[in-house]
């Protein structure tokens, strides 16, 4: 459902702004280009980070954003200890940095932490973090 409001609120707003540019149509024709690039953009970017899907097979968890792509994973294995926590707002959506590792987050601040072998943090966002928890602990046990 999320998925759906990220991309209507994208739309409008760039209906918005197309509105605006046509209305002071004195603009010329490379602003308007670029202005209609950057829209296209930023669609586009709202579509690809408005969904991750997480899945967990008996030797790796692997995620993947939007229609499959910039997909990761990881070995059960590698991971030496998980645990659900918050994200701060400050640290962003989408993939990034935190001390001691990256992130891969779509909204809200809720998630799985992973410590993995090598010393370095794996986050994972998540709407439901108690059972992807559960389910990487089942999938380790086993």
């Amino acid at each position: 459902m999320i998925v759906v409001f990220v991309i209507a609120f994208f739309v409008l707003v760039d209906l918005l702004v197309l509105g605006i540019v046509f209305w002071f149509h004195l603009l010329n024709a490379f602003i308007l280009g670029l202005i209609i690039a950057l829209m296209v953009l930023i669609v586009g970017l709202g579509a690809l980070f408005s969904a991750m899907t997480i899945t967990i097979d008996e030797k790796r968890i692997s995620w993947n954003f939007a229609f499959g792509l910039l997909k990761r994973s990881l070995q059960l294995s590698q991971i030496a200890s998980c645990r659900t926590l918050e994200t701060p707002w400050y640290h962003g959506w989408g993939i990034g940095r935190i001390p001691g590792g990256r992130y891969y987050r779509i909204s809200g601040g809720s998630g799985v932490e992973m410590q993995l072998e090598d010393g370095s943090a794996l986050r994972l966002g998540s709407d439901e973090p108690g059972k992807l928890l559960s389910a990487l602990q089942r999938a380790k046990a086993s």
